[in-house]
This record gives structure tokens, C-alpha cells and sequence, in this order.
């Protein structure tokens, strides 16, 4: 078992590296932006305030994991699925959390990289070597515990019966919408639970939280908020892993097909 899994995490890490257009959209292009939007840090040389810092490399933080977890985790499932590769690699495992689990960390290893590099990159740019420790060790604390949460939660993509081409039209509107609502706010608690179930605002969220923790503020309602946002990820991966098929959906529609033909 532990030989298929090293294997298995081999080649999926492998893959990751490989894809140079998701590693221009996970690291170069957030770098870009980061770089234009504090233009006037950089001309003017100003000193940069640990709020600041926090509130810039969550929307960052953010971005990168989201992005990383429905680019490389979802849709790479989906792409191994509806081109039969998944149901090869099952056939050997003979496993299918054997397959999810080791190419989450595969992917999960990768998002570590992209976020190490990205932060470390951004306190050259400000310059602020002071708070490179506390924002790498808030990145790896944040992404082992708020982005396997997500990941089960979105693996509703992989149930939903959508060909490759839809999937990132879809994954494209979750980015878009995911930003979007995070910039709300709601006087209901309850209405604020449900947008903290967004990824954006979740993974923000989550991730100023834990830089709190390391100057020794913690808002307790975010933090029982956040704890709930991560049971029902979880309990409903739970259900979409159970419910996933290793099947591409054109090879069931023509096996529809051809016993249609059969009976005309």
C-alpha cells in the first residue's frame, strides 16, 4: 500500500510541476497584481503596517489556494476521469480514497511551494524581512487546516455530470463569485455563516485568524464560525467522495447509446 501511494504521489506531483499555465496564474499573475496594487509601497518607500500585511496576504493567500485546489485538485480529477485514466489507476489500487488522498498532497506540496515562494517574494518587495517567519508559518498552518476542508467540500464538482469544457466555465465562475461576495458583510449571524461558507471569505478569513493567534488576538466568533464552516465541508465530502464515479460520463452515454441502437 504504501508503495502505491508513494508511486501514486510521484506521478501526480510530477504532473503538477508540469503544468506551467497553472503555475503563471497561481504564482506569476498574483505577483503581477500584488506588485501594480502596491505601486505606491514600492515608488515611495513606505513602511508597511502588520495589518496591513495580514489583510494583503490573505486575499493572496486566498486566491492562490482556491485557485490551486479547483485547478489542480477538481478539474485534474475530472480530467483523469472523462479520459478513462482514473479507472486505470483504480483498477490498480484497487482504491479509490488511495487515489484522492495522494493527489490532494501532491497538490497540497505544490500549493506549499507556490505560497512559500509567493510570500517570500512579497517581503522582498516590502521589504519587511521581520514578518517573512510569521507569514510562512501562518501559509502552512492555514493550508493544512482550512484547505482539505475545502477540497472535500468541492468535490461536489466531481459528482455533478458536466463534460471538461463546462467545468471551467464553472470553475471560473466560482473564482469570480467567491471574490465578489467576500467583500460582504451582514448584520445576521446567520447570513454571515453562510457567506463565510464561500471559499474566498472562508480561506480570508481563516488564514487572519491564525495570523492573530500569532500576535495574540483571536476574534472567538470568527473562530466557532470557521470550526462549523470546516464540519460541513466535511461531513458533506464525505457524502460526494461516496457518491463519486470512477466512470467518465462519455463512456456512459455511449454505452446508452449503443443499447439503443441494440433494441431499435
Amino acid at each position: 500500500m504504501k508503495k502505491k501511494f508513494y508511486a501514486l504521489y510521484k506521478i501526480f506531483l510530477i504532473n503538477a510541476f508540469s503544468n506551467k499555465i497553472a503555475l503563471m496564474f497561481n504564482i506569476v499573475f498574483p505577483v503581477i497584481y500584488f506588485a501594480i496594487s502596491n505601486s505606491p509601497v514600492f515608488i515611495n518607500n513606505y513602511t508597511v503596517s502588520k495589518d496591513k500585511l495580514i489583510s494583503a496576504s490573505a486575499y493572496y493567500f486566498a486566491y492562490i489556494a482556491l485557485t490551486t485546489t479547483l485547478n489542480s485538485v477538481i478539474l485534474a480529477m475530472v480530467e483523469y476521469r472523462d479520459y478513462g485514466y482514473y479507472k486505470v489507476i483504480y483498477m490498480v489500487t484497487n482504491s479509490k480514497y488511495l487515489v484522492l488522498i495522494s493527489q490532494f498532497l501532491s497538490q497540497w506540496t505544490f500549493l506549499i511551494i507556490e505560497l512559500f515562494l509567493f510570500n517570500l517574494i512579497t517581503t522582498l518587495m516590502f521589504k519587511s524581512f521581520a514578518y517573512l517567519g510569521y507569514l510562512l508559518l501562518t501559509t502552512i498552518i492555514a493550508a493544512i487546516v482550512f484547505v482539505l476542508p475545502l477540497t472535500m467540500g468541492l468535490y461536489f464538482l466531481l459528482t455533478v455530470k458536466l463534460r471538461l469544457q463546462t467545468y471551467n466555465i464553472v470553475i471560473t465562475l466560482i473564482i469570480l463569485l467567491s471574490f465578489m461576495v467576500s467583500a460582504f458583510e451582514a448584520k445576521n449571524e446567520i447570513l454571515n455563516l453562510l457567506l463565510l461558507c464561500t471559499p474566498v471569505k472562508y480561506l480570508m478569513t481563516g488564514y487572519e485568524v491564525i495570523m492573530q493567534m500569532m500576535f495574540s488576538r483571536v476574534n472567538w466568533a470568527n473562530l466557532i464560525n470557521l470550526l462549523l464552516v470546516i464540519l460541513i465541508y466535511v461531513l458533506f465530502g464525505m457524502i460526494f467522495i461516496a457518491k463519486q464515479n470512477i466512470s467518465t460520463i462519455f463512456e456512459k452515454n455511449s454505452w446508452k447509446v449503443t443499447i439503443w441502437k441494440l433494441s431499435i
